[in-house]
């Protein structure tokens, strides 16, 4: 494959001497959260990097202090270790500790590439004299492929990367695509989890109880602090709440209890991030500080994040901000002729672009995907081809399942009002469900499925639906609210219509 940079290139200015003639690899090395993910990074630019410089490339600043004794277990050495406090007290401003131990191994004449820098260290660096690239996974990742973002503190090596970056109208370009797609399919087969009530909606974005996008001063910022801005945000509008993939279940109880304090119809969508953000439906979003904020506005979205971004998007377009981060495909990235022209070395003599990108490279190296396969590879004609026609199996499988729970659930008393079949209920995937007296589930007064009664203390249900073999298992939370697991482990909870 060949790459802008490499078709481009003149030789005549690529035998310039580079502006910086050694390199070291730093960052926090005193947060061992996610080691080998940056390691992970320094290793692939090992090639390309020896490839203009002409020499192998020095271990990470982190192996080296391993190797001296200065990171370890060792009671005798003053380290900065222990539990995410420690790094949150660091993330600001270095103490004067972590800079002593850090300093002998910064050359303040190297160029120093970091992945993820703490903003402390960074102004560590710069405090020395020292020139930096930070590098980060984009937060925009509904491409073809996961891209990089790279910012530094030097006027020349910013400079280039304004020239280079991902054009902004590619990026709306893919996500217009995306849109369309989805929405032709939605409208021919509705898809499941799209909330469609009219009016309007705001869809907020949970998070984890710690991440260094959320760090406010000196601690982690929840919802529970911008109270006042959510009840006032969310007041008129269907609220849904969309769960952060890594959040834990007592995390994701605090925020969402919060919520129903402020809207006790609280919706828990399953919904697929992606899909939300393409679908017709009239959506706003609203979270605390999160890549899918940052997206929102290339599919149209209305998205309010109650802190700045981590990685704040620059493009060619913009008045370059020196705090922005450009983008560039894991091809250039990995383009000895990127490195030359951050170096010095070359002219930029062409602009980065998502046509001819590899599909899925670093997602596959990194195994990093996020939602896109979940939006992306969806049931068409290929992909039936590819996998067979399963439906056989599934019925088979489907139908031993309800001939095992009528075994288990035994003979159906006859139905008495309960906390769930008294009433009707607005389920995640749209429409009003109920609980017939003959055993069938109906959604908008259509057969929908059947349910069986578990003989237990507390009503419990067996939900089989008709469409797509899911099975519910359902009992009722209290206030309104059922509570639901299904069988492929997926957790929600359903409002009273």
């Amino acid at each position: 494959m060949r790459y802008p940079f490499t078709e481009q290139a003149d030789a005549a200015t690529s035998a310039r001497p580079a502006s910086w003639t050694s390199v070291a690899f730093v960052d926090d090395v005193f947060r061992h959260a996610f080691w080998p993910a940056k390691e992970f990074f320094y290793e692939l630019l090992a090639a390309p990097l020896q490839a203009v410089l002409g020499r192998p490339m020095p271990q990470s600043i982190r192996r080296q202090m391993w190797q001296n004794g200065t990171l370890g277990n060792s009671t005798a050495t003053p380290l900065p270790r222990g539990p995410e406090t420690q790094w949150l007290a660091e993330f600001r401003q270095l103490t004067a500790e972590s800079r002593r131990l850090l300093e002998p191994y910064i050359d303040p004449a190297a160029l120093h590439i970091c992945y993820e820098p703490s903003p402390g260290l960074l102004g560590f660096l710069d405090e020395i004299g020292a020139t930096y690239i930070d590098i980060r996974l984009s937060p925009i990742r509904f491409l073809p492929d996961v891209v990089l973002a790279l910012s530094s503190n030097s006027p020349i090596i910013r400079a280039a990367l304004s020239r280079i970056g991902l054009p902004r109208y590619e990026i709306g370009a893919e996500a217009t695509k995306l849109a369309a797609a989805f929405r032709h399919r939605d409208r021919y087969t509705p898809q499941a989890n799209i909330p469609r009530r009219a009016g309007a909606q705001v869809v907020v974005v949970g998070q984890t109880a710690s991440d260094a996008s959320i760090i406010a001063g000196d601690r982690f910022f929840h919802f529970r602090d911008a109270s006042d801005i959510l009840q006032q945000t969310l007041q008129g509008k269907h609220v849904l709440y969309l769960r952060h993939p890594s959040a834990s279940d007592a995390h994701i109880r605090s925020e969402t209890d919060l919520l129903r304090s402020f809207y006790p119809a609280l919706e828990v969508t399953t919904a697929n991030s992606y899909d939300l953000l393409c679908c017709d439906q009239h959506l706003e979003f609203l979270g605390i500080s999160s890549g899918l904020l940052q997206e929102a506005a290339f599919f149209g979205r209305q998205a309010t994040s109650l802190l700045p971004p981590i990685c704040p998007l620059a493009f060619d377009d913009d008045v370059y901000d020196t705090k922005g981060y450009t983008q560039v495909t894991f091809d250039t990235f990995m383009d000895p002729q990127f490195w030359r022209c951050l170096f010095g070395q070359a002219d930029v003599t062409a602009r980065d672009s998502l046509r001819g990108m590899t599909p899925n490279q670093l997602r596959e190296l990194h195994n990093v995907w996020w939602g896109y396969p979940a939006h992306k590879i969806k049931p068409n004609d290929f992909t039936r081809t590819l996998t067979g026609d399963m439906r056989p199996e599934l019925e088979r499988v489907y139908g031993a399942t309800r001939f095992v729970l009528d075994i288990i659930s035994g003979q159906q008393p006859s139905l008495v009002s309960d906390d769930i079949t008294n009433r009707g209920w607005q389920w995640p995937s749209g429409g009003v469900v109920r609980l017939q007296a003959d055993g069938i589930i109906t959604r908008n007064d259509r057969r929908a499925g059947t349910w069986r009664r578990l003989a237990l203390a507390e009503p419990a249900y067996f939900l089989l639906w008709d469409e797509g073999f899911w099975i519910d298992f359902v009992r009722y939370g209290g206030n309104g609210r059922l509570v639901c697991h299904n069988n492929i482990g997926g957790q929600f909870s359903v409002n009273e219509a």
